[in-house]
């Protein structure tokens, strides 16, 4: 699946390809807008990571649900006012456990959570 289009005040997108998006489509969307050389978005979650990255990289805010788009602007917020564009990584405040690592590809950005765990 491929967002090629969105509206986050409407809470809408477009995409390509046979997978149908997920409540953080917007949220994919909102990082391919604010870095145009991010082409692969891992959403995952771990306990433990999540824990140890909570204030050691960018988070959104604890009053900000995923799958909306308040996300979509809050990490918006984020690659204005933080350093996510280099670290490549955010965790979700108020999403138990959720986290989300970029990169130019899915190679990329797995490797960004690899390096997160080891250096946790």
């Amino acid at each position: 699946m491929r967002v090629v289009d969105c509206d986050f005040k409407k809470n809408w997108l477009r995409y390509e390809g046979t997978a149908i998006p997920s409540s953080e489509s917007l949220t994919h969307a909102a990082i391919y807008l604010s870095d145009p050389s991010a082409s692969a978005v891992i959403h995952c979650h771990d306990s433990v990571l999540w824990e140890t990255l909570l204030d050691r990289v960018p988070a959104t805010s604890k009053a900000i649900a995923y799958g909306t788009p308040e996300m979509a602007y809050e990490i918006m917020r984020l690659f204005e006012q933080t350093d996510v564009r280099s670290k490549k990584i955010f965790v979700m405040a108020g999403h138990k456990d959720g986290m989300v690592a970029f990169g130019t590809n899915f190679e990329d950005a797995f490797d960004v959570l690899m390096r997160a765990r080891e250096k946790g």
